[in-house]
């Protein structure tokens, strides 16, 4: 993780706490909901998924879908296509930030909400005008984990009942769908704000990452033919040096088993590893006709 004192400078960031609302907990699940807060703004987009929203999640964060309209603890929202939300998100932190990069911070941010917004504004094409406004992500989870080690939970809502008056149970469908708000509240209550650099990752090492995890989970299209999978070191070992499921099935279409090889010579894979790969490749691909000279 990049923080500051280790080559990637943060202090000089303005501080937007962020929440994403999703269709579900899966990787590719869609985004419902884009909000945002800071002292001196408040910022919510929706989007319509494209697959509904299973009654398990609307339980989450109070979304659902009826009648081709998205709703919100019952009352019908207003929602944006997935490009117009991003980009006025965007216009949102140009507000906010007068031009300073900004740190995107949320509970999570790391393992959730950062992968998730990053892969949408990839998909859109919009990366580089994302990272012309946010430096990186900040974890208020492990930033709780630090400044609270003597709780059994460090979840929002049992961090925010040392907040007087906070009362989980009897406002929870509200607190549902403003996380952000309430997490501002709990980081402005124990003025722990100075220290949430201390836990920032930077957008740049955050899409790299992202970009991993993605070759990683491709490659469990490989099965032997025994319908085992390739390890997760090995599938780990593979995405590091930039191997992804795709690669391997060009490499086999244009070079057959050499190309295989040839991709991976640097990997370090056991022989027995390679054969496994082959062998699913020599069953599931079909091979580029070589011209008939």
């Amino acid at each position: 993780m990049a923080r500051a004192g280790e080559g990637v400078d943060f202090s000089g960031c303005c501080q937007v706490i962020f929440n994403l609302a999703t269709s579900g907990g899966g990787r590719t699940d869609e985004i419902c909901k884009i909000a945002a807060c800071t002292e001196m703004g408040q910022f919510r987009s929706y989007i319509m998924p494209l697959n509904g929203i299973p009654p398990m999640i609307t339980n989450v964060n109070g979304l659902r879908v009826m009648d081709g309209e998205l709703y919100e603890n019952d009352k019908k929202v207003d929602t944006d296509p997935a490009e117009t939300a991003i980009t006025k998100f965007l216009d949102f932190l140009d507000t906010q930030r007068q031009s300073r990069p900004v740190i995107l911070v949320a509970h999570k941010a790391h393992e959730f909400h950062g992968p998730r917004i990053l892969r949408l504004v990839t998909d859109l094409g919009m990366m580089e005008e994302f990272q012309s406004r946010v430096a990186g992500f900040a974890c208020t989870l492990l930033l709780f984990q630090t400044e609270f080690p003597e709780r059994d939970s460090h979840a929002l809502k049992n961090i925010a009942e040392g907040i007087p008056g906070f009362n989980w149970e009897a406002k929870a469908a509200y607190y549902a769908t403003r996380m952000e708000e309430l997490l501002m509240e709990v980081i402005r209550y124990y003025g722990i704000e100075n220290n949430i650099t201390n836990y920032t990752e930077s957008a740049e090492a955050a899409s790299t990452k992202l970009k991993t995890d993605d070759r990683k989970a491709s490659l469990e299209e490989i099965r032997t033919l025994n319908k085992k999978q390739l390890s997760p070191p090995t599938r780990g070992k593979m995405a590091e040096a930039g191997i992804g499921y795709q690669d391997l099935v060009e490499a086999y279409r244009s070079g057959s088993d050499d190309g295989v090889l040839q991709l991976l010579q640097d990997v370090g894979l056991r022989r027995d590893v390679k054969n496994k790969i082959l062998e699913h490749l020599r069953v599931s691909v079909p091979r580029t006709p070589q011209p008939i000279e």
